[in-house]
């Protein structure tokens, strides 16, 4: 039995296309400026073009909450941002405070240190934490790494002036 496999992943995307239609997450707008290239777009992406009065800005990420109401952020980092506020309300009260990575417990941002990541954002740990988990990991890999740089080195024999071998390693 001969089966089309890109025919197929078309067939399944537009079963997920129709399960998702009947949820009314998309609607069939081809002319829209914001629509995807199969001329679907997103429910509340369209509602916020419609509301602006306008197509949507390059880059643009409509937060939508479960009431209805909609935010238009700029990019993804600042609509991020928004998850973090509103999931540290939600458990502690306090929109400023963050979770521990590790920990994942919420405090205060100045008793947190803050690492870069994906999106312009930022995660959150304790000192205590990271240096717990990297000792934890250590312990795990150690021997893995300690194994990999043996074999990274490399010995080569070469003579010198006096015929005395040196061992160089890369």
């Amino acid at each position: 039995m001969d089966v089309n496999i890109k025919r197929l992943k078309q067939l399944l995307h537009l079963k997920r296309k129709d399960q998702e239609m009947s949820q009314s997450y998309y609607l069939h707008k081809p002319n829209h400026p914001n629509a995807q290239k199969d001329g679907y777009i997103k429910d509340y992406r369209f509602k916020a073009s419609e509301i602006l009065g306008k197509p949507l800005p390059s880059g643009c990420v409509v937060h939508h909450h479960y009431d209805g109401s909609l935010v238009i952020c700029e990019n993804q980092g600042y609509h991020l941002l928004l998850h973090a506020r509103t999931d540290a309300y939600a458990v502690t009260g306090d929109p400023k405070k963050r979770k521990c990575r590790y920990c994942e417990q919420y405090d205060l941002i100045e008793n947190l240190i803050a690492s870069h990541h994906r999106w312009d954002t930022q995660t959150y740990h304790h000192l205590t934490c990271i240096s717990l988990y990297c000792k934890q990991w250590w312990k795990k890999h150690k021997d893995q790494v300690n194994e990999n740089r043996r074999a990274k080195r490399k010995e080569v024999s070469t003579f010198g002036e006096k015929g005395k071998k040196f061992l160089l390693s890369m």
